[in-house]
């Protein structure tokens, strides 16, 4: 569970990301990936925000962060 990602690079930028890839935070857990891996998780976040946008309507996102899942009865 988490966050969606797509637009993380051209809303946030690599320096945000860099940051929280490197040292974690209270949800995410610091992983010490070396200087590669870290460009590597920047670079794949950057190609996927080049995919598009899946901007997530602000009803479905729980006030942790993650995405609420529509309920399909």
């Amino acid at each position: 569970m988490g966050p969606d990602l797509t637009n993380t690079a051209s809303q946030k930028g690599s320096g945000y990301m860099r940051g929280f890839i490197q040292h974690g935070t209270g949800k995410m857990p610091n992983f010490h990936l070396n200087t590669q891996q870290v460009d590597e998780v920047i670079a794949f976040l950057e190609w996927v925000d080049a995919s598009g946008n899946a901007k997530v309507p602000a009803t479905q996102v729980h006030w942790t962060g993650t995405y609420i899942f529509p309920n399909h009865d």
